[in-house]
């Protein structure tokens, strides 16, 4: 009976077209174990329980993202200038992407910056986990398709969203390979 609702349900959605506004994540609940009898493309499965359902409200709200601490002036890695602007672009798609738990090119942008080197970032990041995001020379925003992020990055926290959607992106600094000790270590811009 209930997965007969929900196809129902599932068609009658389908046959109102572009009538329904739909989510930018839309969220399929099949329960007690039930397999629909075909694939939905870009469905995730995965089970609700308890906190789950919590979690599953909190996606389903649209994000309102809140940008701090991003500097007006840029900042200058090695030779390279990069104006506010550059640095917000490139701030604002890592904040994105990790909002939505999305990485993109070979080196899987953005991810977790560590901070083996003890740069001295940005006192309102401290303790929290630092997110690294190409910054690239040509002053584009970084699309993961580029034979090579370049030796730049911006580093940003980006908060979990809460259940009216905030995502708070908190721009922490700038960093590059270019003067670092070690080959994939990094040294702050100024």
């Amino acid at each position: 009976m209930k997965f007969t609702s929900t196809l129902i349900t599932l068609a009658l959605g389908i046959s109102l077209g572009n009538a329904v506004a739909l989510p930018t994540e839309d969220v399929l609940v099949v329960r007690d174990d039930e397999a629909l009898p075909f694939e939905l493309e870009g469905v995730e499965a995965f089970d609700v329980e308890g906190d789950e359902e919590d979690e599953l409200a909190t996606r389903a709200v649209r994000p309102i993202y809140h940008f701090n601490n991003f500097p007006s002036k840029g900042g200058k890695c090695a030779k390279r200038q990069y104006s506010g602007g550059n640095v917000k672009d490139a701030g604002t798609d890592a904040g994105k992407l990790a909002d939505r738990g999305k990485q993109i090119g070979t080196g899987k942008y953005p991810h977790q910056y560590n901070n083996r080197e003890n740069i001295k970032f940005s006192a309102k990041c401290k303790g929290k986990t630092l997110q690294e995001f190409p910054i690239l020379e040509s002053h584009k925003v970084y699309i993961g398709t580029e034979a090579t992020p370049g030796p730049d990055r911006v580093v940003v926290t980006v908060s979990k969203r809460d259940k009216k959607g905030n995502v708070d992106v908190t721009y922490c600094g700038l960093m590059t390979h270019e003067g670092a000790k070690n080959k994939n270590g990094f040294v702050a811009c100024t």
